[in-house]
Protein backbone atom coordinates (compact mmCIF):
# COMPACT_ATOMS: atom_id res chain seq x y z
CA UNK A 1 0.00 0.00 0.00
CA UNK A 2 2.59 2.53 0.86
CA UNK A 3 4.53 1.69 -2.45
CA UNK A 4 1.04 2.66 -4.20
CA UNK A 5 0.45 5.64 -2.80
CA UNK A 6 -2.27 4.68 -0.20
CA UNK A 7 -0.72 6.06 2.56
CA UNK A 8 -3.91 5.89 4.86
CA UNK A 9 -3.95 2.35 4.41
CA UNK A 10 -0.95 1.83 4.70
CA UNK A 11 -1.04 3.05 8.21
CA UNK A 12 -4.34 1.31 8.84
CA UNK A 13 -2.98 -2.00 8.01
CA UNK A 14 0.12 -1.60 10.24
CA UNK A 15 -1.69 -0.44 13.17
CA UNK A 16 -4.09 -3.58 12.47
CA UNK A 17 -1.06 -5.51 12.69
CA UNK A 18 -0.15 -4.54 15.74
CA UNK A 19 -3.68 -5.20 16.69
CA UNK A 20 -3.19 -8.94 15.93
CA UNK A 21 -0.33 -9.15 17.44
CA UNK A 22 -0.86 -8.03 21.09
CA UNK A 23 -4.41 -10.80 20.87
CA UNK A 24 -1.88 -13.39 19.64
CA UNK A 25 0.41 -12.83 22.23
CA UNK A 26 -2.20 -12.87 25.07
CA UNK A 27 -3.56 -16.16 23.28
CA UNK A 28 -0.26 -18.04 23.65
CA UNK A 29 0.24 -16.23 26.87
CA UNK A 30 -2.99 -17.79 28.20
CA UNK A 31 -2.76 -21.25 26.01
CA UNK A 32 -5.71 -19.98 23.88
CA UNK A 33 -6.98 -20.74 20.90
CA UNK A 34 -9.76 -17.89 20.40
CA UNK A 35 -11.28 -14.44 21.30
CA UNK A 36 -13.54 -16.08 22.76
CA UNK A 37 -11.78 -18.10 25.01
CA UNK A 38 -9.80 -14.94 26.47
CA UNK A 39 -12.93 -13.09 26.62
CA UNK A 40 -13.60 -16.01 29.50
CA UNK A 41 -10.06 -15.79 31.45
CA UNK A 42 -10.33 -11.69 31.52
CA UNK A 43 -14.68 -11.55 31.88
CA UNK A 44 -14.43 -8.60 29.38
CA UNK A 45 -14.76 -8.09 25.84
CA UNK A 46 -11.50 -8.99 23.79
CA UNK A 47 -12.56 -7.72 20.04
CA UNK A 48 -11.77 -4.13 21.08
CA UNK A 49 -9.48 -2.22 18.91
CA UNK A 50 -7.80 0.34 21.95
CA UNK A 51 -4.27 -1.33 21.54
CA UNK A 52 -3.44 0.30 25.35
CA UNK A 53 -6.13 -1.60 26.90
CA UNK A 54 -4.79 -4.64 25.08
CA UNK A 55 -1.17 -4.16 25.60
CA UNK A 56 -1.94 -3.91 29.54
CA UNK A 57 -3.01 -7.85 29.85
CA UNK A 58 0.08 -9.14 28.99
CA UNK A 59 2.83 -10.29 31.26
CA UNK A 60 5.26 -8.34 30.54
CA UNK A 61 3.97 -5.09 29.83
CA UNK A 62 4.45 -3.04 32.74
CA UNK A 63 8.13 -4.02 31.92
CA UNK A 64 8.42 -2.75 28.56
CA UNK A 65 6.05 0.33 29.01
CA UNK A 66 9.00 1.96 31.22
CA UNK A 67 11.57 1.36 28.59
CA UNK A 68 12.35 4.77 26.60
CA UNK A 69 13.01 3.48 23.53
CA UNK A 70 9.98 1.49 23.16
CA UNK A 71 7.75 4.28 24.87
CA UNK A 72 9.00 6.82 21.85
CA UNK A 73 7.47 4.14 18.90
CA UNK A 74 4.43 3.12 21.31
CA UNK A 75 3.66 6.89 21.82
CA UNK A 76 3.13 7.23 17.83
CA UNK A 77 2.03 3.38 17.38
CA UNK A 78 -0.87 4.03 19.85
CA UNK A 79 -2.59 6.90 18.34
CA UNK A 80 -3.72 4.09 15.35
CA UNK A 81 -7.22 3.91 15.04
CA UNK A 82 -9.54 1.66 13.42
CA UNK A 83 -11.07 4.30 11.75
CA UNK A 84 -8.25 5.25 9.53
CA UNK A 85 -9.64 2.13 7.63
CA UNK A 86 -12.67 4.15 6.07
CA UNK A 87 -10.67 7.83 6.16
CA UNK A 88 -9.54 8.91 2.93
CA UNK A 89 -5.95 9.18 1.41
CA UNK A 90 -3.32 12.09 2.99
CA UNK A 91 -1.80 14.53 0.38
CA UNK A 92 1.63 13.28 -0.92
CA UNK A 93 3.36 15.98 1.76
CA UNK A 94 2.03 13.28 4.13
CA UNK A 95 4.51 10.88 3.35
CA UNK A 96 7.04 11.69 5.66
CA UNK A 97 4.24 11.24 8.96
CA UNK A 98 3.34 7.83 6.79
CA UNK A 99 6.43 6.48 7.40
CA UNK A 100 7.35 7.68 10.30
CA UNK A 101 4.54 5.96 11.63
CA UNK A 102 5.44 2.21 9.86
CA UNK A 103 9.16 2.91 11.49
CA UNK A 104 8.06 2.92 14.93
CA UNK A 105 5.30 0.11 14.17
CA UNK A 106 8.14 -1.92 12.88
CA UNK A 107 9.87 -1.23 16.13
CA UNK A 108 7.48 -1.80 18.59
CA UNK A 109 6.25 -5.29 17.07
CA UNK A 110 10.05 -6.19 17.07
CA UNK A 111 9.76 -5.26 21.19
CA UNK A 112 6.62 -6.96 21.35
CA UNK A 113 8.29 -10.18 19.82
CA UNK A 114 11.43 -10.07 22.06
CA UNK A 115 10.44 -8.59 24.98
CA UNK A 116 7.06 -10.20 26.00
Amino acid sequence: MFVGKRMRGAQYMAGYAIECRLKAKLMEERNVQTLEDLEGIFSKKMRIHNLDELGVELSGWRRISRNKEFLTSWSVVRSWSVTWRYQSEFAQSDWSETEHFLDCVGKALIWLENSL
